[in-house]
């Protein structure tokens, strides 16, 4: 008798033991299958999303640069003010700036973006629809002496980028604040 109450208690733990190793088995692959579809969601909506530079013009009396950005991607961009932009100087004395956003109402201080008015008869000014233009309104604090290169990266919420080169910005000048 005492032979198989072992048994039996050997078999129950055996059972046990592989019972939790196929839960916890079925919830690593849960978890990995749920990691694998965010994954894929998130690189579907990077792959229907689209930014280009069209034109970048140098405005030397208001030390900005107006940078016509065009979304050919298939969804719409939102929100604009999530978008970041980055101005590096290659070469030059100036470091790389991240311009913070502000809108068109607060009026432009030194290393901030807006969009520049008019939309153009867009309804939502906040949402880049697919196919649709927005000019984007840098303005820099540039206090060395020369002509300077910069180089202008435009990134979506999302991770997408838009690179663009630029010369011909006259230094030194300063944004009104």
């Amino acid at each position: 008798m005492s032979v198989a109450l072992v048994t039996i208690l050997m078999m129950g733990m055996f059972l046990t033991g592989f019972l939790l190793l196929w839960q916890n088995f079925n919830e690593s692959a849960i978890a990995m299958n749920d990691a694998f579809r965010v994954s894929a969601e998130l690189e579907r909506g990077r792959s229907r999303t689209a930014l280009q530079i069209e034109d970048i013009a140098v405005d030397t009396e208001a030390c900005s640069l107006d940078v016509e950005i065009v979304n050919v991607g298939l969804d719409p961009i939102a929100p604009i003010s999530g978008i970041e932009v980055i101005v590096s100087f290659p070469g030059g004395l100036s470091d790389s700036r991240v311009l913070t956003y502000k809108r068109n109402g607060d009026g432009l201080g030194l290393d901030t973006w807006s969009i520049k008015p008019p939309y153009q008869n867009d309804i939502e000014p906040v949402i880049a629809r697919p196919g649709s233009s927005l000019v984007l309104r840098l303005a820099l604090d540039l206090p060395e002496i020369g002509d300077t290169l910069a180089s202008v990266l435009i990134a979506t919420p999302n991770g997408i980028t838009a690179t663009s080169e630029v010369s011909g910005i006259i230094t030194p000048c300063s944004a009104t604040a």
